[in-house]
């Protein structure tokens, strides 16, 4: 018999954290985000940095993995994962690249923000 719900431990804490300060501060992204990475990891975004690179002025939040395709300008993103070569593409262009945990902390009410996917 399959499993279900979230078997990562680490997962199920984020999703829990994210849907405790959407309604704590009333914002759908945060909800949206915990909904998106509740889904199998099969189905999850993967985006690259020149998608990512297109959207100037928002923070990025990516509910997957960032893959280094491309060239980044510079930014804010967001992800549950981070492919080696895209976090240090990221950090040589200036940008910031965040988990979730630490950008909950940054902007509890999700201004500013986009969801990629």
């Amino acid at each position: 018999m399959a499993k279900k719900g979230i078997e990562n431990p680490v997962l199920r804490k984020l999703v829990v954290d994210l849907e405790k300060t959407g309604r704590k501060n009333k914002n759908e992204v945060w909800i949206e985000v915990a909904r998106l990475l509740k889904k199998p990891s099969r189905i999850r975004a993967s985006v690259n940095l020149n998608k990512l690179s297109k959207l100037k002025g928002k923070d990025c939040l990516v509910p997957g993995k960032v893959l280094s395709q491309g060239a980044f300008a510079g930014g804010v993103i967001v992800a549950f994962q981070y492919s080696d070569e895209a976090k240090a593409k990221i950090l040589k262009a200036g940008g910031k690249a965040y988990s979730f945990n630490e950008y909950l902390k940054v902007n509890p009410k999700g201004s500013n923000t986009i969801i990629v996917m």
